[in-house]
């Protein structure tokens, strides 16, 4: 991994376990979006001046991470910590194999304009209540939200190429809708274009896998 993404690795993981220590009895959740702003619920009345340092030096190394990976959503209850990229929930020991995939999102994406965030539900077709559904995907585009989702299914820094047809992901039996107004959008045929848009970056980064 590079250098980065480590320090990504360890920023993220450092507030996690500030917010852990100052939450007191009560749930805590500090969110953190692409453009360094951020907000919380829990630690309003926080004065830990560990915490007010960790999230500063997250604000100002904001860089050090994928901006697919935003936004960066720490929560925590009695029941233990949950980390979540981009709306989906990643486990600790995944953290940087996820930062590595958002990583190749990021660069499948760099001619796509970047719109307003927006959160979109994906299941199976018709099984999109809360309780149903596969995901809640955080994005700002529907091409963004399927390799997102994609992301949940196969590791894609580990893949030579992700087909179409990926028995995983099951692109053909899944619907995905916009939360905000409940447009639907054609999962299959956006999956086959973020599948072209991922190929391409896997042979990029391997000479191997490039055309002679």
């Amino acid at each position: 991994m590079n250098s980065g993404l480590t320090r990504g690795v360890e920023l993220i993981l450092e507030l996690a376990d500030a917010v852990a220590r100052v939450r007191g009895n009560q749930n805590a959740t500090l969110n953190l979006s692409s453009d360094s702003s951020f907000h919380s619920i829990g630690l309003e009345k926080t004065t830990d001046r560990d915490l007010s340092v960790m999230v500063q030096n997250m604000q100002e190394q904001v860089n050090c991470l994928p901006v697919t990976a935003f936004p960066v959503m720490i929560s925590v209850t009695p029941a233990g910590t949950d980390l979540y990229l981009g709306g989906a929930c990643i486990h600790e020991s995944e953290l940087e194999d996820t930062l590595r995939d958002f990583s190749i999102v990021e660069d499948a994406l760099l001619d796509v304009p970047r719109g307003q965030e927006t959160s979109y539900a994906i299941g199976l077709s018709g099984r999109l209540n809360p309780n149903t559904r596969h995901s809640s995907i955080i994005a700002t585009s529907p091409l963004e939200a399927v390799m997102k989702f994609a992301m949940t299914k196969v590791a894609l820094s580990e893949m030579e190429e992700i087909l179409a047809d990926d028995q995983d992901v099951k692109a053909t039996d899944m619907e995905m809708r916009s939360r905000h107004d409940w447009a639907r959008y054609d999962f299959a045929s956006l999956f086959d274009q973020a599948c072209q848009r991922i190929n391409a970056v896997i042979r990029d980064s391997d000479p191997e896998l490039s055309p002679s």
